[in-house]
């Protein structure tokens, strides 16, 4: 399964809910389940669906986690995800502007409170979270930063069937105008490449200046 032609108008319907625009969304569900609504966890977790959605959360609402597999992604996304992210951004006090934190709210919303810098830990090595999700500390440093979820969410941007997936929600809201152009970091990070680049700037700027004495 992938997502249904309804898809899009869900994810429109999601922004309506929760001010997450599809740009930043839309790669967080890719991470989770490459988009495709009838997966469950690789590692036997009980997480299903699109976005990965715990057991005990289907359950509360009174879903079956299998049946939550057989349904399309426009489903999932409208009585599931929506309703998620709704609560999530209720929880940070307002809408991500960055798919890196829309990542973090889908994936551990506590942390949000506490892990506010790109190098701000989630999860040590050891925890129940890392190791259920070692995956994500790409680089093997023993916990899991926020970067290591920008990281992610820089690959999932780049994949065809997400850019396909952005252009389509926006075909179907032309009222939501144009994707970010900085979507992984937004403006809730400062791009490391940027800072790395303001600060070489800066460095040549002050050699020119004693040069100019």
């Amino acid at each position: 399964m992938s997502l249904d032609a309804g898809a899009y108008a869900a994810l429109g319907r999601l922004y309506d809910a929760s001010k997450v625009r599809p740009e930043f969304v839309i790669p967080v569900l890719a991470s989770e389940s490459g988009l495709d609504p009838s997966r469950a966890n690789a590692g036997g977790y009980p997480y299903y669906g699109i976005n990965q959605a715990s057991g005990t959360y289907l359950e509360a609402r009174g879903i079956d986690p299998q049946d939550y597999l057989s349904w399309p992604a426009s489903q999932q996304i409208d009585q599931v995800v929506t309703p998620m992210m709704r609560a999530n951004v209720g929880y940070l006090g307002r809408a991500p502007r960055s798919a890196t934190l829309t990542y973090q709210l889908n994936f551990l919303p506590g942390s949000v409170k506490t892990a506010k810098a790109l190098c701000s830990v989630i999860a040590w090595r050891g925890t129940a979270v890392y190791n259920a999700n070692p995956g994500l500390d790409w680089l093997r440093l023993g916990a899991i930063r926020v970067d290591d979820l920008a990281h992610f969410m820089a690959r999932a941007l780049a994949g065809a069937g997400v850019k396909a997936a952005i252009k389509a929600t926006y075909a179907a809201r032309p009222d939501l105008g144009r994707p970010s152009l900085s979507p992984v970091y937004g403006t809730d990070f400062v791009d490391p490449l940027w800072w790395l680049g303001a600060m070489a700037a800066a460095g040549l700027n002050e050699v020119r200046r004693r040069f100019a004495r």
